[in-house]
């Protein structure tokens, strides 16, 4: 008897129990119920057990604990239900269906209940065995009608007999004996009930006689009784229906054999009658008995079964005995020695229950393994042969390794397992080295384990689950990681750093200074690629490559440093953070960093080397407002003054990156609600008083372009920010703007030529605000400056608009000529445009500046000597350079004709004013 103590509800009354889940090895029998109060039957209707394995004459079915069907051995009528007549000689599924409950086999046909309470039948139906109306033998599942309340049936010889969910009994078949119990001798090819009783519990059929078992507890034979095998304690012929066997009141179950009938009490007798040639009463003798006979005194047996002359039984203690006829070695002894009393069949105490066939028997432990015994000669045993086996060969293991994941591990790693069977692991051995300690996660179809120190790199994985084993295909433990390579070998946080050595996989973890990386790719076995995590501590780190469980690592890391954005120098100063740092022309990028290690910016150029490239930051104090232009557009909290030591790069463009900290940006942003990465730009400066203080910026005569700077950030919690540009011809300040307020003008194109005896200057606009007129004006010497007219601007414009103004009357003297426009808007404000220069006709040429632009504010100025002699200023940056500006002021000493002249100051190359338009300095 099996004790269920939890998982089931009471209801408020105590009158119903429900959710109670029948435990492995419970029989057939009554069921009690224990309370406060004491222990009482619940009933009057007993429990039976659904029947997983049935035996037939020469064939075997099962019933697994996943709801499939399987069927092994004879063949030739099709009652495997395979679909064809061939012996099977091993286990094969019938169908794919999942909601199989319970089977019976007879001599040749075979009957199953599913889940839904449908009914099926197949194999021999010459006497209408399978119920379907006709004698047709059909070789697959066939429904039996169209009823859905079938709980339970037997197969005998030729007839057939179920229990309905109503109580009810049916029979049909061969009723040559009367083993239908209708009254009469006539057979029945579909389902007739048997007598108007509705309190049957199960039954049983033999070769010729039936039998049943009401909720009462009483017994009723029907059939053939030559044998004395319906109990009734003679050998008279045999009754058409239903009779009870004498007065007891305390049947559980029985079964039916060929020529004899075994059955248990409550009490856990075992009771036995009818044919006994071959001792397969267990009496100790070969006498016939008519009527119940006890088999011995034990009062520990759990279920019983009758084949065609022998019998085996299951006590309690899980027990398996057998005892009759043994000439195949159906009982299972190891030999062929007839056995006139119960003999225990092996040592085993954890079988469930036990069938018997015509020559041979099966039996089904706890955990749901299959093993059998006997003749073999159709396959019947199951084992993938006909040798006969008279000891229990196992022909089902419900222990089974499905996968693992990973396929491979290193030793400390975490392996997920899949399989059947699984919930009573013992015993667990990982390439020979014991891991059941480190189980977790256990349930009947998996379970997790770390790979052991010491287990070997190729084996096996073998497990053991209550009665069964099962060992892998081969299971790989594969090497700790080794780490060679790191590139590079210093990244800022949020950056990928790609990772190079052996024994990486799919699940390998990553880690820097022990934080974890933000997400590792695996690209291969040697290669890795892992994101720098947010939180790891700057400096020098540790990178270790980990295994899934996480214990097992590469044990050294190749030098890395985790890189920080520069916060360094005092706030609001322009200070030094770059010192002179030679620089690569190999088309990568590269840091550069701070004294501190930190990083400043980053560059990208080929062609001639550059030198040494240094650079000052002024970060603003962030308990000061943001600072803003003229115009309120503000700016971010930093800005670079960048030199190189090989001078400007004119024709050449470098890429630069800027960085700075996300905390700036969202000052910035909250200044500013246009500001995003994606529109940020970067104004550069060049001019007088050129630093990283943008107070001190020279508008009148400085440079100012408005450079594209998108930005981004790698997210996931990192403090920094990168905004790129590219800058052409050189160096100077910069600074970081994301206003999208629009200018007063966007100046287009701005030329001024020679035109005969006079110069004409051409602009564009783009788009125009509170524009009032625009004035030309001109200087012979970029110093003093003349107004040569006046055009009338286009207010406010979204639309391009062309402008030009003729200065017809040039003044006698200056080889060259410099023009500018002055932008005045309705409110009075003038803004100013690039210098254009312009050579009158017939003056002399040949005029050249080195260098240009002059970074140490010296230039020489070759060429013809200016009339008067007082020296020259530099030009602009000229129209073939586009809109700009010229910085510097000061002018040349007298000079020899034909000698080189000193200029003060420095030409810078041409570019648009910030934003791409006219605008004054920020401050």
């Amino acid at each position: 008897m099996k004790t269920v103590t939890s998982g089931f509800t009471v209801n408020a009354a105590g009158t119903q129990i429900t959710g109670v889940v029948v435990p492995a090895g419970a029989q057939s029998g009554p069921v009690l119920a224990t309370t406060t109060t004491g222990t009482s039957l619940v009933g009057p209707v007993l429990f039976s057990r659904a029947t997983s394995l049935a035996v037939g004459g020469y064939h075997t079915v099962a019933v697994r604990a996943d709801g499939s069907l399987w069927a092994w051995g004879r063949n030739d009528a099709g009652q495997l239900g395979l679909g064809s007549t061939s012996d099977q000689t091993s286990p094969q599924r019938v169908g794919t269906a999942t909601t199989w409950v319970s089977a019976a086999a007879g001599t040749s046909h075979t009957v199953a209940v599913r889940a839904d309470g449908t009914l099926w039948a197949w194999g021999n139906n010459d006497a209408g065995q399978l119920g379907l109306g006709t004698t047709t033998s059909p070789t697959s599942p066939t429904q039996i009608g169209t009823a859905t309340t079938w709980a339970s049936a037997a197969a005998g010889g030729y007839h057939t007999l179920a229990v309905r969910a109503d109580g009810t009994l049916w029979a049909w078949g061969n009723n040559d004996y009367g083993q239908l119990g209708q009254g009469t001798y006539d057979s029945q090819p579909s389902p007739t009930q048997v007598g108007a009783a509705t309190s049957w519990v199960s039954a049983a059929a033999g070769n010729l006689h039936s039998l049943a078992v009401q909720a009462d507890g009483t017994l009723w034979v029907w059939g053939d009784n030559y044998y004395g095998q319906l109990g009734l304690g003679s050998y008279a012929g045999g009754v058409t229906s239903p009779t009870q066997v004498g007065a007891a009141t305390s049947w559980v179950s029985a079964a039916a054999g060929n020529l004899h009938t075994v059955a248990t009490q409550a009490d856990g007798s075992l009771w036995a009658w009818g044919n006994n040639y071959y001792g397969q009463l267990g009496l100790g003798t070969t006498t016939t008995q008519p009527g119940p006979t006890q088999v011995g005194t034990a009062t520990s047996w759990a279920s019983a079964a009758a084949g065609g002359y022998h019998t085996v039984a299951v006590r309690a203690d899980g027990t398996l005995w057998a005892w009759g006829f043994n000439g195949f070695g159906q009982l299972g002894q190891g030999n062929y020695t007839r056995q006139t009393s119960p003999a225990q069949v092996g040592t085993g105490t954890s079988w469930a229950s036990a069938a018997a066939g015509g020559y041979h028997a099966a039996g089904e432990q706890s955990c749901r393994a299959v093993w059998a015994w006997g003749e073999n000669g159709s396959g019947q045993v199951g084992d993938g042969s006909t040798t006969q086996r008279p000891s229990p060969v196992r022909v089902y293991n419900p222990v089974s390794l499905l996968s693992f994941a990973p396929s491979s591990a290193a030793v400390g790693s975490t392996v997920a397992v899949t399989g059947t069977g699984l919930a009573g692991l013992t015993a667990l051995s990982v390439n020979g080295v014991d891991a059941l300690a480190s189980v977790t996660g256990l349930t009947d179809t998996g379970f997790s384990f770390v790979v052991p120190a010491g287990a070997g790199a190729t084996g096996t994985v073998t497990v053991t689950a209550g009665c069964g084993s099962a060992s892998s295909a081969a299971f790989t433990v594969v090497p700790p990681p080794g780490l060679t390579a790191l590139s590079p070998g210093a990244e800022l946080p949020g950056l990928p750093v790609v990772l190079t050595g052996t024994g990486f996989t799919s699940t390998s973890t990553v880690s820097f200074g022990g934080v974890a990386a933000t997400s590792v790719t695996y690209t291969s076995p040697t290669s890795l690629t892992a994101v720098v995590p947010a939180t790891a501590p700057a400096g020098s780190s540790a990178v270790v490559v980990g295994t899934a469980g996480g214990s097992s690592a590469s044990a050294s890391s190749p030098a890395f440093t985790v890189l920080s954005v520069y916060d360094g120098g005092p706030l609001a100063t322009c200070a030094p953070a770059l010192p002179a740092t030679a620089t690569v022309a190999d088309g990568a990028w590269h840091y550069l960093l701070s004294s501190t290690g930190q990083v400043v910016l980053a560059y990208n150029y080929t062609g001639a080397s550059l030198g040494s490239f240094a650079a000052d930051v002024l970060r603003a104090d962030p308990a000061s407002p943001v600072r803003q232009d003229g115009r309120g557009h503000p700016y971010l909290d930093r800005n670079w003054h960048l030199t190189a030591s090989g001078g400007p790069f004119a024709g050449r463009t470098v890429q630069l990156r800027f960085y700075g900290l996300t905390s700036e940006l969202a000052r910035l942003q909250a200044a500013d609600g246009t500001a995003t990465l994606s529109n940020l730009k970067a104004t550069q400066y060049s001019g007088a008083s050129e630093d990283c203080t943008l107070g001190n910026d020279d508008f009148a005569g400085g440079e100012f372009r408005s450079l594209a700077a998108p930005a981004s950030t790698p997210g996931n919690g990192v403090a920094w920010f990168m905004a790129q540009v590219s800058v052409a011809d050189h160096f100077s300040e910069f600074y970081l703007t994301g206003s999208a307020a629009p200018l007063p003008v966007e100046l287009l194109t701005f030329t001024a030529v020679a035109e005969g005896a006079g110069a004409r200057l051409r602009w564009a606009t783009a788009s125009e605000l509170s524009s009032a007129r625009f004035e030309g004006e001109r200087s012979p010497d970029g110093v003093a400056w003349e107004r040569i007219g006046t055009v009338a601007a286009a207010g406010s414009s979204s639309t391009v608009r062309r402008y030009e103004l003729l200065d017809a009357r040039l003044p006698a003297g200056p080889a060259v000529l410099y023009y500018r426009l002055r932008q005045v808007d309705l409110d009075g404000t003038a803004h100013y445009s690039p210098l254009r220069a312009v050579q009158p006709t017939g003056a002399a040429t040949s005029l050249s500046l080195f260098p240009n632009p002059a970074p140490g504010g010296a230039a020489t100025l070759t060429g013809p000597p200016r009339r008067g002699g007082d020296g020259a200023r530099c030009p602009g940056p000229g129209s073939s350079h586009g809109p700009g500006r010229c910085g510097g002021h000061g002018r040349a000493g007298p000079a020899r004709r034909g000698s080189p002249r000193r200029v003060r100051g420095a030409c810078r190359p041409p570019g648009p004013a910030p934003d791409g338009g006219i605008s004054p300095p920020p401050n």
